[in-house]
């Protein structure tokens, strides 16, 4: 799949995390946000990449990260996702039909299989576990 992200500093944040593993200041930055997940941020990562789509991603990645709906969209609003990270961090995206559209919630047939890119708009870093 492929994997665009959002121009937030917390997006901004993984993103480096995720192109420059091996830059320290790079791993300083994300640990001040999100503790110590870089290896399970960089994991996820690494598997949404090799995924054909997100049907071929859930069924790779154990059950704690697998990609789920994002409850409470209204159905003219794009149809949000999530993953979780190390049980506790939140990752959330959308869909991407093409370059500016994104699947609507009206639209959703829960066909993983169609997800072949994705949009990063958000990382949490609160700790739900």
């Amino acid at each position: 799949m492929e994997v665009l992200f959002d121009k937030t500093k917390l997006c901004e944040i993984y993103q480096n995390l995720v192109l420059n593993r091996s830059d320290r200041k790079v791993q300083i930055d994300f640990y001040k946000k999100f503790n110590k997940i870089d290896k399970q941020a960089i994991r996820i990562y690494d598997r949404l990449i090799l995924a054909k789509n997100g049907k071929a991603y859930n069924e790779m990645s154990g059950s704690d990260n697998k990609i789920e709906l994002k409850l409470g969209c209204k159905d003219n609003d794009p149809q949000e996702f999530k993953i979780r990270i190390n049980k506790a961090f939140r990752k959330f995206f959308r869909y991407v039909l093409s370059s500016e559209e994104y699947c609507l919630k009206k639209d959703w047939d829960g066909r993983f299989e169609e997800i072949k890119r994705i949009f990063v708009i958000d990382i949490n870093n609160h700790d739900y576990s």
